[in-house]
């Protein structure tokens, strides 16, 4: 097995439908390995292949810890492909696997019916790949 087939397709986003929706998608990718990056929660804990990582909400001290754990995670999973349904504490980890030169994809909820969401903006603006389930977006 090489290593590039070692290297897993990484789905992140958090709890509720953003994470539903990744488990969606990835029932249609088989023959890949996978890893599911989301915040913690109780019922959640113990998944084969679920990391969790800090929520930071608005804190700036929770952002930074949040990217130490992105950085970390990085290195320990080296992503061969990024799939994100947003939410901010996924920022880091995206933005960080795309400085590095990994292809990430980043959609929009169905629930986005009037706006994009914060993420996906900030997403657009570096030049993320950024897809929508709702065609009024």
């Amino acid at each position: 097995m090489s290593l590039e087939s070692n290297r897993p397709i990484v789905f992140i986003g958090s709890v509720g439908g953003h994470l539903a929706d990744l488990y969606s998608v990835a029932q249609f990718i088989t023959s890949e390995k996978k890893a599911f990056l989301t915040f913690s929660r109780p019922k959640r804990e113990g998944l084969h292949n679920h990391y969790y990582m800090l929520d930071p909400r608005t804190s700036l001290i929770r952002m930074l810890l949040n990217g130490l754990q992105s950085a970390i995670l990085f290195v320990r999973l080296r992503p061969k492909f990024v799939i994100s349904s947003g939410a901010g504490f996924s920022i880091p980890f995206v933005v960080l696997s795309y400085i590095i030169g990994i292809k990430v994809v980043h959609f929009e909820l169905a629930c986005q019916v009037e706006l994009p969401s914060k993420t996906g903006n900030f997403f657009r603006k570096l030049g993320i790949e950024c897809f929508c389930q709702n065609h009024s977006l």
